[in-house]
């Protein structure tokens, strides 16, 4: 039984990971059209910045609380009562957005000029008019994840790492056939349009499981309210992540012109290789954590889940670490955006590529926590990661740091929270993952002395800015690192690379 589950599990890893990573890579292609049509100054500081409050609030609505507190109680099978409660948990959210979008368009002026550090008269205008846009994109997202989740319990994993794809296409075909004459609204055109687009295409895939939605305002169900008791300290914790979100944004909107560019384009970087693997073994390791039959089987899914995390998340780090400045140059230094701007965005990254293993490991441990009903640790976890992460950017910030302050805090508090979730586990075999992760690190040595011989010959390619020659030599550069890793890892029978291996 474990071996299936375990196998099963990496096989639904494998293809979201593939799904995620043509999504991710298409999320560059998209950073680079929209920096190179809008620069990494003052009006791409605006756009940013309107799209990062709702894509925080994502936290509450999409990819948090409320997803990890109806997730556990989805079923896989098509009846009646499963379709009342998908439709409850829809109408719940359209009942929650239809004021906030509508406040959004009275007060969007006001809430951009209190919530964030811009003086100048251009950037607030902006973003006050694309704010309320997206509101509506994050609102059609939020009813996307209720749709996407009750696929991934019935284990159509194919159309739910395929809806982030339509997602991005749509905003680069906005943003590159609509910007001359819309000029930043083609950003608030794309996003709507492309989230209306992943929401129908994963309603459609639903309607074949015979799952029927429909408006209600019937929420006195058992199953309801346990979703909502769940939700209630669930939103808290989401709360506090959005609160150390907004902290970061309004703190960096406050140092040098593209500061916030620079943070934004950074977590593009990062978010490519923690998006697909972090993603993909949490969809499907979160599910299997939730009906594990006892604690032993819940132990060893998590093991299995966060020595897999390492695996992939340890070389990704030492790649992107060794290779930060030409990928950025490869895929956003053109047009606007200078030689300057990859600088800046290069040394707020290394700091976020340091933090992938503990922030991804903390980020489990908190769905680990929900598996067993503990949904107020997470809560006081996150408390105290806010207090940190706000304590080390403002001692970052006052000791000069600038923009990386943001990312260099990031790192400290990921770690407080790590070593905070690994003092609940209850009969969980530390040593076990201990021999995993030492397995995984050895095998990264190879890449790791690879990475320093290449920074030591200190190459200069990428500093012209984006050109075919440039791209081709950062991609033959990571491919070679890539292989090192995976000869390494067969070398070392590395155990998700010994899965691999046997499937082929």
């Amino acid at each position: 039984m474990h071996a299936s589950t375990d196998d099963g599990g990496e096989r639904n890893s494998l293809l979201l990971m593939v799904m995620t990573l043509i999504s991710r890579l298409l999320g560059i292609v998209k950073a680079r059209v929209i920096s190179s049509v809008f620069g990494a100054g003052a009006l791409a500081d605006s756009i940013n910045y309107a799209y990062t409050i709702p894509n925080n609030l994502r936290k509450l609505f999409a990819e948090g609380s409320l997803s990890q507190a109806y997730l556990p109680l989805m079923r896989a099978r098509s009846d009646e009562d499963e379709s009342l409660f998908i439709s409850q948990l829809m109408s719940f959210q359209i009942v929650v957005f239809l004021p906030l979008i509508a406040a959004s368009f009275i007060f969007g002026s006001r809430i951009i000029t209190i919530s964030s550090g811009f003086t100048d008269p251009f950037q607030l205008e902006v973003a006050s008019a694309l704010f309320p846009f997206f509101m509506i994109f994050l609102f059609l997202i939020s009813l996307s994840t209720v749709f996407s989740s009750a696929l991934q319990v019935r284990k159509s994993f194919l159309i739910t790492g395929a809806g982030p794809i339509f997602f991005t296409l749509t905003v680069i075909g906005s943003v590159t056939l609509l910007s001359e004459n819309l000029r930043h609204f083609s950003m608030a055109a794309g996003t709507v349009m492309g989230a209306a687009v992943q929401l129908v295409s994963q309603y459609a895939v639903l309607r074949r499981f015979g799952i029927g939605i429909r408006f209600t305002l019937k929420f006195r169900t058992e199953r309801f309210k346990r979703m909502i008791r769940v939700f209630l300290p669930a939103t808290v914790y989401s709360l506090i992540l959005i609160a150390d979100q907004y902290i970061s944004f309004y703190l960096a909107s406050g140092l040098e012109e593209g500061a916030v560019s620079a943070v934004t384009n950074s977590v593009i970087f990062y978010q490519t290789p923690y998006g697909i693997f972090f993603a993909s073994l949490s969809s499907v390791y979160f599910p299997l954590l939730t009906t594990a039959a006892d604690n032993e089987e819940r132990n060893r899914t998590l093991t299995s889940a966060l020595s897999h995390l390492a695996a992939f998340l340890i070389p990704s780090a030492v790649i992107l670490l060794s290779l930060s400045e030409e990928c950025i140059s490869a895929v956003l230094q053109k047009g606007a955006f200078t030689y300057e701007n990859t600088v800046l965005t290069a040394e707020v990254l290394k700091f976020y590529l340091l933090s992938m293993v503990p922030l991804s490991f903390s980020s489990m441990l908190s769905r680990y926590s929900y598996s067993i009903g503990d949904y107020i640790f997470p809560v006081i976890v996150s408390a105290v990661n806010l207090i940190a992460d706000v304590t080390a950017m403002k001692l970052f910030i006052a000791a000069g740091h600038g923009a990386e302050s943001i990312s260099m805090a990031l790192l400290v508090s990921s770690c407080i929270s790590l070593a905070m979730y690994l003092t609940r586990l209850k009969g969980f075999s530390y040593l076990t993952l201990l021999r995993k992760l030492t397995q995984t690190a050895v095998a990264n040595i190879p890449l790791i002395i690879l990475a320093l011989v290449y920074s030591g010959l200190e190459i200069t390619y990428h500093v012209n800015g984006s050109s075919l020659r440039s791209f081709v030599i950062t991609a033959l550069t990571g491919a070679g690192f890539l292989a090192v890793t995976g000869i390494s890892y067969i070398i070392f029978r590395v155990p998700f690379m010994e899965v691999l291996r046997r499937k082929r």
